[in-house]
């Protein structure tokens, strides 16, 4: 039995690097605005996989995600209905097929809906200050977060 929950809390955990809950964003950004990072991605992206075992295994970017961003990943082609800051996202489903969810339009350009991983980078005041589709390197991904984290104290 302990090797049993040992081995969930260790599956659950290696999804876990920093996302915030919507729930909770819905009331921290209010209380304390900074960067936000949504990061969306779908079941049946292996490079959405590749990203986020990469992530995982970097203590530097885990570390940065948790402490420095909020960072919210979604699936972006989800059932769930999606509450953002009081506004009411909901999926669109078309003959019983999720499309990519209402969230991820208001954010993503026509074109980039279907590549994912997908980051969308917004500032302290949400406005979106970059964006990216595909899979990034820890390289790549140190060099993002401090340039972005530069635009947050400015």
């Amino acid at each position: 039995m302990k090797k049993l929950l040992f081995s969930i809390f260790t599956v659950l955990s290696i999804f876990s690097f920093g996302q915030i809950s919507l729930e909770h964003y819905n009331h921290d950004y209010l209380k304390d605005k900074k960067i936000t990072i949504l990061y969306f991605y779908t079941d049946w992206c292996a490079y959405c996989k590749i990203q986020e075992r990469e992530i995982e295994n970097n203590n530097d970017i885990k570390n940065s995600l948790n402490h420095n961003f909020y960072f919210i990943k979604l699936n972006a082609e989800s059932r769930d209905e999606i509450i953002f800051l009081n506004e009411k996202y909901s999926p669109i489903i078309i003959n019983n097929k999720v499309k990519t969810h209402s969230f991820v339009r208001n954010f993503a350009e026509d074109n980039e809906n279907d590549s994912y991983p997908l980051w969308i980078f917004l500032d302290k005041d949400l406005k979106i200050i970059g964006k990216h589709s595909g899979l990034l390197s820890v390289k790549n991904l140190n060099k993002i977060f401090t340039q972005v984290k530069s635009i947050n104290y400015n």
